[in-house]
């Protein structure tokens, strides 16, 4: 499968609504009409936001570096907290089955990491922000309560 096949079927995972019993599963493709870029996760919209990140390892703050596990159905580390121009290196290593780290806001993303690998994301970011954080490889029933917060806050 090919990269936007396999990010159209994330975003058809990640839009789902779960109403009560016996009601039909609703899919959202809101999502898919604003896949307007290069990487299919992000709007042009989010793109622009203030809390874009800067993928150039040089940056004005200090580097700061994060090791987190990633178990069913949870991150070791959360909330993770940085300031506003720092070099963040996270280094996420799987405990139990298949996970991967994803912050939707900056379009970064570990892709999967399987039981006892290890996968390491590096990135700065501009402005303060609380920008959401979780699991984008769908991994059971607890996969939607795998998520976090980094907080950027002012220099």
């Amino acid at each position: 499968m090919n990269k936007k096949a396999i990010a159209v079927v994330h975003i058809l995972f990640l839009t789902v609504t779960f109403n009560s019993p016996g009601e039909k599963v609703q899919y959202e493709m809101q999502a898919v009409q604003d896949m307007t870029f290069d990487n299919p996760f992000l709007s042009e919209e989010f793109i622009r936001s203030p809390m874009v990140q800067d993928r150039d390892p040089a940056s004005r703050g200090k580097s700061k570096e994060i090791s987190m596990k990633a178990y069913n159905w949870g991150f070791s580390f959360s909330p993770i907290e940085i300031r506003s121009e720092d070099r963040v290196k996270i280094t996420v290593e799987s405990t139990e089955g298949i996970h991967g780290l994803f912050f939707p806001q900056m379009g970064i993303n570990t892709g999967p990491v399987v039981t006892d690998e290890v996968s390491v994301i590096e990135f700065v970011v501009s402005g303060s922000s609380d920008i959401i954080f979780g699991c984008n490889i769908p991994c059971g029933n607890g996969h939607y309560s795998m998520n976090g917060q980094l907080r950027v806050l002012d220099r």
